[in-house]
């Protein structure tokens, strides 16, 4: 991998310290002390799991990589893609690239949409950005917690073509980013903190990889990164989504940038830091599937999305659209719709309402009985169930009250292996219809089909760009294994359309 230019300027990437909980590095384990001679002498551990993480990362090879998890990592690049380019016009998106155009930064990597050239760090946290803000990219579920490692293809894309890495560069990046975050979902619940606290481990790894960092440098950035991005839980907000959902994790990953560059120019950090959060946070749990060898990688295993929607709800809104579709059913028609299981997973003793009623994009996405009153009125649930901004609607909104749910461990006991949910839709004249889904689409079990990713992929980017230019995306994407330079991928990404 080529070195690209020096950045003069990264000004952007200090608002992540609005999220942090700088205090954690200072508190648990302390420095290492080691025996020289009759003296002691001070100096960091190298048996951490920071080291750890860095030395699996500096070792593995694209050469490692089976060509299943090439050809579904390429996709996952398209998906991320799209959904990025479908957040474009969204008035927060809008707002975040005009902070960035008005910092500036050295021209080396691309914002996605405007085409505008800024440093690696700022390009991170508006691409970032784009990419979680419409929550309809993937996700890897665990017992213990989930990520959303697709997050992390904004500091690999952007870092890439700073350092005008190729194609293969860019899909080892990217396979390496899944791996660390679905480890992280895989050991740690994340307590009182968000899962945005991922960046800051996850970044300073997939930069450091990308620009060649050592694993010395490697374990010092991943205690630069992770010591002040600890997302408090209520990142979002509380009883309401402010536009932190978006922007929480992308700031992470911009300040997980910087602190690779800083690695790299000899600046330390707590190399313990994993083992610190551990004790004082996470009660000691394992770091075992943190840092033990795995024989498969993780990119396989995390679920896509076919509707734009909080995951556990996928379920359900297949079984409403399924069963709209087969009878006709018209929304005045019903008397009731009736959701068991997921996305409650605990037993309750009785129904629950969804009273809520959006106020925002971010509400709605994670209200249930709008998502499952679009899929029943429309047999969707994707962009332009948003634009309309149908939870305004009285009418809409008289379905949404039909919604009521109840939870039963027993029926989601299998959870994530199998995401089950029975929804009985019960009609004004007494005809009832129930319809159970155990493996909506999108999971390893009941992938997506390629087709239906480029026709996702489509449906995001067709408002901004032509035909032509989405094809030559796919094509180049598809291909990426052969490209020599990463900006012949990037140089594509700029909407052409008004």
């Amino acid at each position: 991998m080529k070195r690209g230019k020096h950045m003069k300027k990264a000004a952007v990437w200090v608002v992540c310290s609005i999220l942090s909980i700088s205090a954690v590095c200072m508190i648990g384990l302390g420095r290492a002390t080691a025996q020289e001679g009759e003296g002691n002498v001070q100096a960091p551990p190298t048996d951490t799991a920071a080291w750890t993480l860095a030395r699996y990362a500096v070792a593995l090879k694209y050469e490692d990589l089976p060509p299943d998890v090439v050809a579904i990592t390429k996709r996952r690049i398209l998906d991320t893609l799209g959904a990025a380019f479908g957040s474009y016009r969204a008035d927060s998106m809008v707002a975040l690239r005009s902070v960035i155009a008005e910092e500036g930064g050295t021209p080396e990597s691309t914002v996605i949409g405007s085409g505008q050239k800024t440093s690696a760090i700022n390009a991170t946290m508006v691409n970032g950005s784009m990419i979680r803000y419409l929550d309809f990219t993937d996700t890897y579920w665990s017992t213990k917690g989930y990520m959303h490692p697709s997050n992390s293809i904004a500091e690999a894309l952007a870092v890439a073509e700073r350092q005008h890495a190729s194609g293969k560069d860019l899909i080892l990046a990217t396979v390496l980013a899944y791996e660390i975050q679905d480890r992280l979902a895989d050991t740690f619940n994340w307590a009182e903190f968000e899962q945005h606290s991922g960046a800051g481990f996850t970044a300073p790894i997939v930069t450091g990889k990308l620009i060649g960092l050592n694993a010395e440098q490697m374990a010092n950035a991943i205690g630069i990164g992770a010591s002040h991005n600890f997302a408090l839980q209520g990142d979002y907000g509380v009883g309401y989504t402010s536009n932190m959902k978006a922007f929480g994790y992308a700031a992470g990953s911009g300040s997980g940038v910087m602190a690779a560059l800083m690695a790299q120019k000899g600046f330390t950090g707590p190399v313990t830091i994993i083992e610190t959060f551990d004790k004082s946070f996470m009660k000691n749990v394992s770091l075992a599937p943190l840092v033990d060898p795995r024989k498969d990688f993780s990119v396989t295993q995390a679920w896509m999305k076919p509707y734009e929607a909080f995951h556990v709800s996928h379920s359900s809104i297949a079984a409403v659209i399924q069963i709209a579709k087969e009878h006709s059913i018209k929304p005045d028609d019903i008397e009731s719709i009736f959701v068991k299981g997921l996305p409650d997973r605990e037993t309750t003793a009785a129904p629950r309402h969804i009273t809520a009623i959006p106020a925002t994009k971010e509400d709605a996405d994670h209200n249930l009985a709008y998502l499952l009153a679009m899929g029943i009125m429309h047999g969707a649930v994707g962009p332009d169930e948003y634009a309309r901004q149908e939870w305004k609607d009285p009418k809409v909104q008289a379905l949404m009250a039909k919604v009521t749910t109840q939870g039963d461990s027993e029926l989601t006991k299998t959870f994530p292996k199998r995401w089950s949910c029975i929804v009985t839709i019960k009609m004004n004249d007494g005809q009832t219809y129930t319809q159970r889904i155990d493996l909506p689409k999108g999971g390893p079990d009941n992938p997506m089909t390629d087709d239906e990713i480029e026709a996702k992929f489509n449906n995001m980017v067709l408002k901004l760009i032509t035909k032509a230019q989405a094809d030559e995306i796919i094509k180049t994407v598809l291909d990426l294994d052969n490209l020599n330079d990463v900006s012949g991928l990037t140089k594509l990404l700029k909407v052409t359309k008004p």
